[in-house]
C-alpha cells in the first residue's frame, strides 16, 4: 500500500499536489497519458522554459565599453538583476578585447572561409578585391570576441558604436555569427536584451525558426503603419529563410571605417 500511495496518480499525484499547495510552491501541472502527443508537447514546452530558467541562474554578460550616452533604457540595476535573475554583468575595456584578438589570430583564415561559404559575398569583399581587408578585419574581431567569451564562460555580450577605440570597424558579421551560435547580444551596451536573447535561444534550442536581437522603430502610424529595424547590421542569420548577403559599406554614423555587414530579403516569420 505504501508503494501504491506513492506512485499511483490517484494517491501519490494528489498528495504531491496537496504538499506543493501547502508549501505555497509554484508549479505547472500537466495531466494526461505520457504517450499522448499533446501531453508530450506541453511537457517539452515546460522543460524548455525550465532549462531557460536554469541557464538564467548562471548567465554571465560581457560589456565591451559602456552603454550609449544619454540612453537610460540600456542601463539598469545590475546588482538587482543578479539577485533576482541570476545574471552577472561585467564591464571590460577594449584593451581586453584587443588582447583576445591577438591571442586568436590563428583562427582568422578559417572564419574568412566560413563567411565566404555561408554568405552571398559582394565582389568587393572577395579575395584579392579592394575591400577584402574589411572582411578579414571582421574575422579578427569575431575571433577575438569568441575567444574572450569562451575563456570567461560568458553567455552574452554587448558593444557600443560610441566606444570603438582602435577597432577598424563595428562588430557586424561577428555579432551575427556569434548570435547564430547561441550567444545573446545587445547593442549600445544593452545588457538586459543580451541576457534575454540568450535565454530565449536556450528555450528555442532545436526548434524551427530562430531568435535575434533587433532594434525596432515605428515611423508611421495609421492604416499603413511601418516598422523598420534600425540595427540591420546586427541580425542573427537564424531568422532568415534565404542566404544572407554581405556587402561593403561606409562605417556607422560618424565612423569613416569600412565595415562588412549583411541583410536578408525574407525572414522565416
Amino acid at each position: 500500500m505504501d508503494y501504491m500511495n506513492l506512485h499511483q496518480s490517484a494517491h501519490g499525484g494528489r498528495e504531491f499536489g496537496f504538499a506543493a499547495s501547502r508549501l505555497r510552491k509554484s508549479r505547472h501541472v500537466i495531466a494526461g497519458h505520457w504517450q499522448d502527443l499533446e501531453i508530450q508537447r506541453e511537457f517539452a514546452a515546460w522543460a524548455r522554459v525550465a532549462r531557460g530558467w536554469a541557464e538564467s541562474q548562471t548567465c554571465r554578460v560581457a560589456r565591451f565599453g559602456d552603454n550609449m550616452r544619454n540612453v537610460a533604457v540600456t542601463e539598469g540595476d545590475k546588482v538587482e538583476a543578479q539577485i533576482q535573475l541570476g545574471w552577472r554583468v561585467d564591464g571590460y575595456g577594449l584593451d581586453d578585447l584587443y588582447r583576445a584578438m591577438d591571442e586568436a589570430q590563428d583562427q582568422v583564415p578559417q572564419i574568412v572561409e566560413a563567411c565566404l561559404d555561408e554568405y552571398n559575398v559582394a565582389a568587393e569583399l572577395q579575395k584579392g578585391a579592394s575591400q577584402h581587408h574589411a572582411l578579414v578585419e571582421s574575422a579578427r574581431i569575431e575571433a577575438g570576441i569568441r575567444h574572450f567569451l569562451v575563456q570567461g564562460n560568458f553567455s552574452a555580450f554587448t558593444t557600443t558604436f560610441e566606444n570603438l577605440g582602435n577597432l577598424p570597424q563595428l562588430p557586424g558579421l561577428a555579432v551575427q555569427r556569434l548570435m547564430k551560435e547561441g550567444y545573446g547580444f545587445g547593442a549600445e551596451g544593452d545588457w538586459k536584451t543580451a541576457a534575454l536573447l540568450y535565454i530565449v535561444k536556450v528555450i528555442g534550442l532545436n526548434q524551427e525558426g530562430g531568435a535575434s536581437f533587433i532594434e525596432d522603430y515605428t515611423y508611421h502610424f495609421g492604416e499603413e503603419a511601418a516598422c523598420l529595424g534600425a540595427h540591420m547590421l546586427e541580425v542573427c542569420p537564424s531568422i532568415t529563410t534565404e542566404q544572407p548577403i554581405s556587402v561593403s559599406s561606409p562605417g556607422h554614423r560618424r565612423q569613416s571605417r569600412p565595415c562588412a555587414f549583411a541583410f536578408w530579403c525574407q525572414s522565416s516569420g
